[in-house]
């Protein structure tokens, strides 16, 4: 390994949003969502693991930029890779890397105060779904009020306190 070089589920996880992901509006509305490399490094140290236990190094990050630079698209895509795609880790394959899978049954609440606050997240998320390759998956039922997923888990836009989800089972939570 190259000095400063981690493991991370960051790759798995940004290839798959390239893989699935789709723009949601404005004049490229369904094709294929690209990172940038400011949102590659994000992923490569959000995902980064322990290299002895393989549990994620951190337990929560924070994005920070100003309005318009698509921090809520960005967040919409994270949500559907941790729904359904290799955000867990699931080993080291035989070159020492970390191999990630989905999670079997996810709960990710999208959390705000207002419904207006969740809409910039959700509504995104449900025209990445609806545009894209991941509406043809069996079971997918994109709706107004929450996903379900085909793995049996949920996301759904949650506009009461945060506090009051104390000791739900949720899998990964975004806070708009």
């Amino acid at each position: 390994a190259e000095a400063g070089e981690f493991p991370t589920l960051g790759y798995d996880v940004g290839e798959w949003i390239e893989a699935n992901v789709v723009i949601p509006d404005g004049y490229r509305r369904g094709e294929p969502y690209l990172l940038t490399d400011e949102m590659w490094r994000f992923l490569l140290r959000f995902y980064r693991l322990d290299p002895d236990s393989g549990l994620l190094r951190f337990f929560g990050g924070q994005l920070r930029r100003s309005q318009k630079w698509g921090k809520d698209p960005f967040g919409a895509a994270i949500v559907l890779a941790e729904a359904l795609g290799p955000a867990r880790f699931d080993g080291w394959n035989s070159d020492g890397e970390p191999v990630g899978a989905p999670y079997p049954t996810p709960y990710v609440p999208i959390l705000g105060v207002s419904e207006e606050q969740t809409d910039n997240t959700y509504k995104p998320l449900l025209d990445m779904i609806r545009l894209g390759p991941l509406i043809d998956l069996p079971g997918m039922d994109a709706g107004e009020t929450r996903t379900e997923l085909p793995n049996g888990g949920t996301v759904e836009p949650v506009t009461s306190s945060p506090k009051s989800r104390l000791g739900q089972r949720m899998t990964f939570a975004t806070l708009t």
